[in-house]
């Protein structure tokens, strides 16, 4: 029986993940190393942390993350004047749905609370959330399934009784660790055999939620 749902946020409800490539390219270009969007792909889901570690066994101190999370935020913050923040199709009327269904909900990010809880807001998704735990909440990041079992015990579901909606390998990885039904929904990677045995299933887009969800609660 699922009576709690837990939502990552960039690439699931956000669609911000091929923003990150461009936004890396572009503080890569001003700091003179070049592109360096590809890094992105490799910290998708996971903590500043294990931004920093990447950044600097690349670039050996050359420039550091507060130089790249700066820049990112700068062109974040340029893209969201002019567009507004993008979210994924379906969100919403998920979102209501599971309101209307008085399933309990929470954002799991490995974003730091700074940064998400501001973007949620400007989006018009946090009012909908009954919890939210960010990546600087918890000490072990993704694959590690901290982040979920917190999210969980906040919520007061047990995590056999959670769902995790996730894009990344590393979020579906933490979800199975939790004990939880992880259900992929892909934006950048496409799941391989690994994510196929861990996930309970692969949705095709936010949209499919609510069927899965009532398959599993007759």
């Amino acid at each position: 029986m699922i009576r709690a749902v837990i939502f990552d946020m960039d690439g699931l409800m956000l669609d911000t993940e091929r923003l990150f490539l461009k936004a890396w390219d572009w503080a890569g270009e001003q700091l003179g190393v070049g592109p360096f969007g590809y890094l992105a792909m490799k910290t998708l889901g996971m903590t500043v942390d294990a931004d920093r570690a990447i950044i600097n066994e690349t670039f050996g101190g050359r420039i550091t993350l507060e130089q790249v999370s700066a820049l990112k935020k700068e062109y974040f913050r340029r893209y969201f004047d002019e567009h507004g923040v993008p979210v994924k199709k379906g969100l919403f009327e998920l979102l209501k749905w599971l309101k209307e269904k008085e399933i309990r909900i929470s954002v799991a990010t490995s974003t730091p609370a700074k940064t998400a809880l501001p973007e949620l807001e400007e989006a018009g998704i946090l009012p909908y959330f009954d919890e939210a735990v960010c990546g600087d909440m918890v000490k072990n990041g993704k694959p590690a399934p901290d982040i979920f079992l917190m999210a969980a015990e906040k919520l007061g579901a047990a995590p056999e009784n959670c769902m995790v909606l996730e894009d990344s390998p590393n979020g579906i990885r933490a979800a199975f660790a939790a004990g939880m039904t992880p259900v992929m929904v892909p934006d950048l990677v496409e799941p391989d055999e690994e994510m196929r045995k861990k996930a309970f299933c692969i949705a095709e887009s936010l949209f499919d939620v609510p069927q899965i969800i009532c398959e599993l609660n007759k």
